[in-house]
Formats: structure tokens, C-alpha cells, sequence
């Protein structure tokens, strides 16, 4: 007589992810860390004695992929929840589908208009306003910078940097005077800098995913003598290998650093670097924490859709990034550093003045 034996039952979600394309390295880092916690939730009955199983969606970082994998899993697999996707015009894309189908979404991206949603759609990573309220006062204070040039991809993430840091650089006192676009996966900037150039500001922000790389190399071999800052999807080991010396002193905001002092930190750190042979960097901390607060929230609300949209309002959660609450955007409220590339290392930047504390983010920013 053959023995049976019963399969453990599975709750399905959903992720969207740029597996492919130029930007594939953000995708690849967020899905080990959505992999390293869903082993986590698993080792430890799952959800409520079921097993979390992942299905995973490509879309290159393009909206109109983003749609059809959105489709996909919405309507075809019917997950009650997808986290992703990373960029925000893939984000924006998905948020119909969201709304109609009532799938929530825990998405990785930062744009501001995100979080004009209908209550579908939350962000574990804090929005460009939060960034940009560190990156600012940093710049005008700190680097004492009254005039500045923007050069932006020309989409979502890169539109809303844009707007975001004229609005609260200009409303400090500093002067926004020369801005750029261009398109996302440009490879020739001459025309740009050359532009720029002819304005001379003291500082150029580049909100820019890798096109950053070309960015940076042509304007070294310009020989602009300006300081540069950018924005988190800098921090990324392949940019500094490619660029070499013109990442020097590069700034930018960033959502983590290395906690000593932080448990679930060094947990993490020492799990990843045996799985994956390094230390995990900022996306795919984030991933980690955001596939815990997902798992929570399915705990309390198994595939009830609209528990599920309010549960992450009634969140509170300390993970590897910090201490997590959502706001009433569906934001993360979190602490943001300054960040620079020194001696071919991203390490935090050491502040020379105070003025930052008077430009904290939210009740549960961390002082300086």
C-alpha cells in the first residue's frame, strides 16, 4: 500500500521586478532580499502553517511591461498582494490595475505622486520629499551652495526629484539656475553639459539610474570642476567600478547604513554575506523588511483585501532599516543620511555644521 502524504498548502504573492535590462542589478538585489525573508517566514510556520511562495514578474523598468506583468498577477494569478515594483514609472503604471482589482502593493520606489493612490498602494521606501528635505538643507547649509543646475531622466522618479529639490532649495534661498532633461538609457551627454557648463553653477544634481555612469565620465573629462549630487540609485557597486575616480565625492540621501547596535542589522549582514558572498546594500534591506511587513499583515488578514489595505496603516515594525510606521500617504516614515563616495567606498558623510537638525523627517528620525 503506497503512503500519502499531504502537500503543505502555499499563500501566493506576487512581486514585479526589473529582472532585465539596464537595470536589472536594483531587481536582483530586492529579489534576495525578498528571498533571504520569505526563508525566514517559512522556517517559522509561514502564514499561519502555510507556506510563502514568491511568483515573480519582469518588467524591465518599463511601464508598459509593468502593466502586462501587473495583469498577470492580478488577474490571471490573483495574488492578494505584489510587492515592486522599483521604478516609479512602473509604479504609476500599475496603480489602476491595483485599484480595480483591490491588490495591495508594497512597492520600492520614490516618487512623490505615488502616494496619490485611492489606499491600493503603500512604499517601503521613503519618497523623494523625504530624501530631498536631507539632501537640500545639506547642500545649502552645509556645502554652503547657493547655485545649482539639475540634470534629470525624463520620467516619474526623475520629474519629481527635479520639482522636489527646486521647491525646497529655492524656498532656503538658493538658486536653481540651469535644468536638463534627457531620456532614460541615454549614453551621450555632451550637448547637456556642455549647456550647463556655460552657467557655471557651484553644484549639479542628477537624478539618474545608471545613465549616471556616462554622466560622470564625460563631465570628468570635461573637466567640470562642480560638485556633484545624485540620488539613492547611485549606491550601487557597479557604478563605482565602472566610473572609477569620477565617483569621488559624489552625495546623495540614502534610507541605510550598517548599524552596529541593530540586531536584525547584523542578523541580515551575517546571512547574506554567507548566502550571497557580500554585504547586502540598501535595496535589498529594504526588500527584507518590506516581505516581513507584508507577512504580518497577511498573518492578521489571510487574503481579505480590504484588511489587507488597511493593515499596514496599523504597522509598527523595527527591521533591518529601522523603526517602520506608514503615514497617512502610505509613506514610510525613516531616517535618511548623507552619504558620499570616499576612497572608492560609499560611507556616510561626516557633517561639519548642526544646521541639519533642524530638518528632520518625521517623529522617528534618528538625530545626528
Amino acid at each position: 500500500m503506497k503512503k500519502s502524504f499531504n502537500k503543505k498548502s502555499t499563500m501566493k504573492i506576487g512581486a514585479l521586478l526589473p529582472l532585465t535590462g539596464e537595470d536589472r542589478q536594483y531587481g536582483h538585489w530586492i529579489k534576495e532580499g525578498l528571498e533571504l525573508g520569505r526563508e525566514e517566514i517559512n522556517a517559522h510556520d509561514g502564514i499561519n502553517g502555510k507556506d510563502l511562495e514568491i511568483i515573480y514578474e519582469d518588467d524591465a523598468a518599463n511601464p508598459k511591461k509593468a502593466v502586462i506583468g501587473m495583469k498577470k498577477l492580478c488577474e490571471k494569478m490573483k495574488v492578494p498582494v505584489v510587492f515592486g515594483s522599483w521604478a516609479s514609472s512602473c509604479v504609476t503604471a500599475q496603480i489602476p490595475i491595483a485599484r480595480r482589482t483591490k491588490t495591495v502593493v508594497l512597492a520600492e520606489a520614490i516618487s512623490p505622486k505615488i502616494s496619490k493612490t485611492g489606499g491600493y498602494v503603500y512604499v517601503i521606501q521613503p519618497n523623494a520629499t523625504y530624501y530631498l528635505k536631507k539632501l537640500a538643507p545639506f547642500t545649502f547649509f552645509d556645502l554652503k551652495v547657493r547655485k545649482v543646475g539639475i540634470l534629470h531622466v525624463q520620467n516619474d522618479f526623475g520629474v519629481g526629484q527635479k520639482d522636489t529639490f527646486k521647491e525646497i532649495f529655492e524656498n532656503l534661498g538658493g538658486k536653481i539656475i540651469h535644468i536638463e532633461k534627457f531620456s532614460q538609457g541615454q549614453s551621450n551627454f555632451q550637448k547637456e553639459l556642455s549647456n550647463i557648463k556655460k552657467d557655471n553653477p557651484e553644484a549639479l544634481f542628477v537624478p539618474a539610474y545608471t545613465e549616471i555612469i556616462h554622466i560622470l565620465k564625460q563631465a570628468r573629462k570635461m573637466a567640470l570642476k562642480m560638485k556633484f549630487l545624485t540620488s539613492p540609485p547611485f549606491e550601487n557597486p557597479e557604478i563605482l567600478t565602472a566610473v572609477g575616480k569620477a565617483a569621488e565625492g559624489v552625495i546623495y540621501p540614502y534610507h541605510y547604513a550598517p548599524d552596529p547596535e541593530n540586531i536584525v542589522d547584523l542578523g541580515l549582514r551575517k546571512k547574506y554575506k554567507k548566502v550571497y558572498g557580500r554585504e547586502p546594500e540598501g535595496f535589498a534591506a529594504l526588500a527584507y523588511d518590506g516581505i516581513h511587513i507584508i507577512a504580518k499583515a497577511l498573518r492578521n488578514c489571510g487574503e481579505d483585501r480590504e484588511c489587507l489595505k488597511k493593515a499596514f496603516y496599523r504597522m509598527h515594525h523595527y527591521g533591518v532599516t529601522g523603526e517602520i510606521v506608514f503615514d497617512e500617504t502610505g509613506n514610510p516614515i525613516k531616517k535618511i543620511i548623507i552619504k558620499t563616495v570616499k576612497k572608492g567606498r560609499f560611507v556616510s558623510y561626516k557633517l561639519r555644521t548642526q544646521q541639519m537638525a533642524f530638518f528632520t523627517v518625521g517623529p522617528y528620525e534618528i538625530r545626528e
